[in-house]
């Protein structure tokens, strides 16, 4: 069974089909592998590949956020190997060969903390602001902080923020203007004080920073 994982130097590593992600002089590589078989791959096999050179070069970008949102489901993997199985999973759209993200559907994190329901994203300036309505209930608390993550699909290239404002401002802004006049997808999410819960993320649209 093929799989994705860790290396010793924080490296992501691992094979499936015939593609294999690796780390030669100090950047991280994918190649083919060579078969010491003459036995083609199954079509199962070719269907994952495919889906992991979509997903891989987007989900590495985003490796350092994924290792802390996921970080409460890494009982058999780390946090960064959990949410690429799960986004391969549920966020991947399409049809052999031709594959796309669905980036409404990637969580950058997933946990039991409660999120905000209905956050928008607004851009001036090259400022990202995220905007919520806080509400009180159990399970909430006031000084939880926002992840804030803006990513360029263009470029390749994300902003995040891992412990921006708390919850109960309402309110949260990141610079992005290496962005600028490009699109963007957007995510909130919101972590415990003390950094040990977070909450699933939410997709917050896309929009063009200007």
């Amino acid at each position: 069974m093929a799989q994705i994982k860790e290396g010793p130097l924080g490296q992501v590593t691992g094979t499936v089909g015939n593609i294999t992600i690796g780390k030669w002089k100090g950047k991280t590589t994918v190649r083919n592998r060579r078969s010491s078989t003459k036995t083609p791959p199954s079509q199962a096999q070719l269907e994952q590949q495919a889906k992991l050179s979509v997903a891989g070069k987007f989900l590495r970008v985003l490796k350092d956020i994924l290792r802390v949102g996921f970080r409460n489901y890494v009982s058999q993997m780390n946090g960064f190997n959990e949410a690429v199985r799960y986004n391969l999973k549920y966020a991947i759209a399409g049809n052999y060969p031709d594959y796309s993200i669905d980036f409404s559907k990637i969580l950058v994190s997933r946990g039991e903390l409660l999120n905000e329901s209905d956050p928008k994203t607004t851009v001036n300036a090259g400022q990202v602001t995220f905007t919520w309505s806080p509400v009180s209930q159990k399970g909430i608390a006031d000084d939880d902080k926002a992840i804030l993550v803006v990513y360029c699909e263009a470029l390749n290239k994300c902003v995040y923020d891992l412990g921006g404002a708390i919850r109960s401002a309402g309110t949260a802004t990141i610079a992005a203007p290496r962005f600028k006049g490009y699109e963007v997808q957007t995510w909130l999410a919101f972590i415990s004080a003390k950094g040990k819960d977070v909450s699933d993320s939410i997709y917050t649209g896309k929009l063009t920073v200007t």
